[in-house]
């Protein structure tokens, strides 16, 4: 996962993501919701309907960070929950041979 990070001399840090296949939009949570291989599909899209009525209720969930809502909510309902990205990888949660992967 390419990225490149930069400290300015005033010390503002600027950082780059760049999609593994350089075309889709999005950020590292929208990458990692592809790589989630659910034995229950039904759990995804029961979190996408919890996080969209959150949202319905006055969430304060900027739209341009739903995907990042939703793969946190999603790690939070796993065993353990809301774990950090690296140890939900380590322990098999995004399945790294998942078929949106290969076609990158």
């Amino acid at each position: 996962m390419p990225s490149c990070f930069h400290r300015t001399y005033s010390g503002i840090q600027l950082g780059l993501w760049i999609m593994p296949d350089n075309s889709t939009s999005g950020m590292l949570e929208t990458f990692l919701s592809t790589l989630i291989d659910e034995p229950t599909p039904s759990l995804w899209n029961m979190e996408k309907s919890s996080v969209s009525g959150a949202i319905q209720s006055g969430a304060p969930c900027r739209i341009c960070h739903i995907d990042k809502a939703n793969l946190h909510t999603w790690l939070a309902w796993q065993d353990p929950p809301g774990v950090r990205f690296n140890t939900a990888s380590k322990s098999g949660l995004f399945k790294h041979d998942a078929e949106k992967e290969k076609n990158l």
